[in-house]
């Protein structure tokens, strides 16, 4: 699983992201990059080596042991920040089992098991008559897979929308939230701080204690004043405490 921080240290290059730009489309060797990106060999070869150590990149010998490099890890990035919530998450794409569920045909076992989906009339008809029946076939996969790729990313599109607005809901929401805890008058600063952190995750005492940087006997000072005016919730897990909002 690639790490969270090394992916983002790692895109956080220029060339490095547009190398993987580069390899998106296709497998490249070294001097190609170097030429297409107008970069110098040894360079690459740093950024390709700090991409593959990262999971991202593997290679593969081709024409006369020439290294070829191509991307190896098929990753969905998902990233938000506001003004009181992070959230950075790496979700690996299982592509054998999203191609089981849209693909109407078998590629492994070369079975033409097509739907109704697929419309022959794709075809022109002076195409269609100097081709034998199984390259008819094939063009009617390659076709068919543009169409649901193409019906796929419109999903996608309308998702990641859906998603901004859900992301904008939380972080209106969230502010709202926390001009209210800041306008409760008998709460310390250190139990406003406290809420605002739980407010949407669970966390141990030593674990607010070290992201707020506040002493164990202030947090348990503060977490026992909150638990008495009934404003936090204490659940045990594995016989440990994890104290939240609701």
């Amino acid at each position: 699983m690639i790490d969270v921080s090394e992916l983002l240290d790692i895109l956080g290059n220029k060339t490095r992201r547009e190398i993987i730009r580069l390899l998106s489309n296709k497998p490249c060797y070294v001097t190609e990059i170097s030429e297409r990106l107008n970069i110098a060999p040894k360079a690459v070869i740093r950024h390709l080596e700090l991409l593959e150590d990262a999971g991202i990149i593997e290679y593969y010998y081709m024409d006369q042991n020439r290294k070829y490099f191509k991307i190896s890890s098929d990753i969905y990035l998902n990233m938000v920040i506001t003004t009181h919530r992070v959230g950075i998450n790496i979700v690996p794409l299982d592509i054998r089992l999203l191609g089981e569920e849209y693909i109407p045909f078998d590629l492994v076992s070369g079975s033409k098991n097509f739907n109704g989906d697929l419309d022959r009339n794709d075809i022109p008809d002076d195409v269609r008559s100097v081709l034998g029946p199984g390259k008819r076939e094939d063009i009617l996969k390659v076709k068919y897979l543009a169409r649901e790729i193409n019906k796929l990313i419109d999903i996608e599109d309308y998702l990641n929308s859906t998603i901004h607005q859900i992301e904008s809901r939380i972080a209106s929401l969230s502010n709202e939230l926390y001009d209210y805890i800041n306008d409760i008058d008998d709460l310390t600063e250190e139990e406003k701080h406290i809420l605002s952190l739980i407010s949407n995750k669970e966390y141990t005492a030593r674990d607010i204690s070290d992201i707020l940087d506040l002493s164990p006997y202030t947090i348990e000072k503060s977490l026992n004043s909150l638990w008495t005016k009934g404003l936090v919730l204490k659940k045990i897990i594995n016989d440990e405490e994890f104290w939240s909002l609701i």
